[in-house]
């Protein structure tokens, strides 16, 4: 009898040691599940950023060096037929209105003249132009400072000349023109032109009065008559 109850005992501690081991790994589990989860809802609120791959690209013609970044969207969306995307397809560059139909450039991009000057610098996202912009002429001076929303200009628009003068200052939003710009003339051009006008004005007054008073000449000589 004693022997059985000792064996109870045995079984009994045994069930003990396995439940109490089932209860550790359940609860390893649930606190597994609980991360993955949390997991989850982080990357899916950055979605094509965690699951999409991006690669590096350098390719050359025979003016520039061009590098820049391509992706492959997971999930495909409408674009938009207003704007223009930038993709990647049989070692080309392709620009396409409303649409694409290869790897899209996602990520930093800068164009350079073969005698190392940059010549573009700025940031796709999804195939499309975001942020600021800037193109440089061979020489090193600045051509075109812009800023870019959604593939649409948004912001300020500046072109420069070859010298580096400024020739037109524009504004935008949602890539339509809001203020039209152009080159403000230098200080003397403004005096110059004022007094032009000045002079102009002053002309016309001395005209006015002697019409006046030939009038009044005529008027007199028809009275005597």
């Amino acid at each position: 009898m004693k022997i059985k109850h000792k064996q109870l005992g045995n079984k009994l501690m045994i069930r003990e040691i396995l439940t109490t081991l089932v209860l550790i790994v359940f609860l390893a589990m649930s606190m597994n599940s609980s991360f993955a989860q949390t997991k989850v809802k982080l990357t899916l609120n950055d979605y094509l950023e965690e699951y999409e791959t991006s690669h590096s690209f350098t390719i050359r013609d025979s003016n520039q060096v061009i590098s820049f970044k391509v992706i492959s969207p997971k999930k495909k969306y409408k674009p938009n037929e207003k704007t223009e995307y930038y993709w990647f397809f049989a070692k080309e560059i392709k620009v396409t209105q409303g649409g694409y139909d290869g790897r899209l450039l996602h990520g930093e991009y800068s164009s350079m003249y073969n005698n190392k000057q940059l010549s573009e610098k700025g940031v796709f996202k999804y195939g499309l132009k975001t942020g600021n912009w800037r193109s440089w002429y061979e020489n090193g001076k600045m051509k075109e400072v812009s800023n870019w929303k959604r593939g649409n200009l948004h912001g300020s628009y500046k072109q420069y000349d070859a010298n580096g003068q400024l020739v037109k200052s524009e504004q935008y939003k949602k890539g339509e023109i809001v203020i039209k710009g152009e080159k403000e003339k230098p200080e003397k051009e403004k005096k110059s032109t004022n007094k032009d006008k000045k002079t102009s004005k002053e002309k016309k007054t001395k005209q006015l009065k002697e019409k006046k008073s030939k009038e009044k000449k005529e008027q007199n000589l028809e009275n005597e008559k």
